[in-house]
């Protein structure tokens, strides 16, 4: 399974910069923790994301990390949790899945009390270089909303060329978003390494 493989090699990556950073496949039995996760984090998260649960009804979202195992195992998309010490502490994935054009977009986050110790960047770093690697990407893409000071530099520490802004692109709780648009080409990726 292509789930299974992307996972081994990120964790591959991840584990020559850090011995606790694990990455796992979003499973259903995961649901409990990261609906837990999330209600923490809901403040933080709901600046940046379009449609953070809005309801946080624990069958609901049983059924929405459901959905995440299926694509993950179907291949549709590519979804997997961050632990530290047993303990889950974010979310990265690739989204949008485009076969013909052998491209998908990144997408994360992680808890507030992980943020800033380069936790995410490191899972990320894991997850575009299995991408390229097992995938055979040509393209990852990642989107953000400009004044997401994190994930910009997320996006700049990953070696991501930005593309450009996409004005109130994204409707995020009461008011649009404008997105800054980063891409970057499996050559640019293997020139890095």
């Amino acid at each position: 399974m292509l789930i299974e493989e992307l996972q081994t090699q990120a964790q591959q990556v991840v584990s020559t910069q850090s011995s606790e950073l694990v990455v796992r496949a979003v499973e259903k039995m995961q649901a409990n923790l990261l609906h837990a996760l999330v209600v923490k984090n809901r403040p933080e998260l709901r600046k940046w994301f379009p449609l953070v649960w809005p309801s946080l009804d624990l069958v609901l979202f049983k059924e929405y990390i459901q959905l995440l195992q299926d694509e993950n195992w179907q291949g549709d998309s590519f979804t997997f949790s961050l632990w530290i010490d047993n303990k889950i502490i974010g979310v990265v994935g690739l989204r949008d899945y485009n076969k013909q054009n052998r491209s998908a977009s990144i997408w994360y986050w992680v808890d507030s009390d992980s943020s800033g110790k380069g936790y995410c960047t490191l899972a990320c770093k894991g997850l575009i270089q299995s991408a390229f690697k097992v995938l055979n990407f040509h393209r990852i893409d990642l989107w953000c909303a400009v004044n997401n000071l994190k994930s910009n530099a997320v996006a700049m520490k990953l070696g991501f060329t930005y593309e450009g802004t996409l004005r109130e692109a994204e409707w995020v709780g009461d008011h649009y978003e404008d997105l800054r648009f980063y891409g970057l080409l499996k050559k640019e990726h293997l020139c890095q390494r």
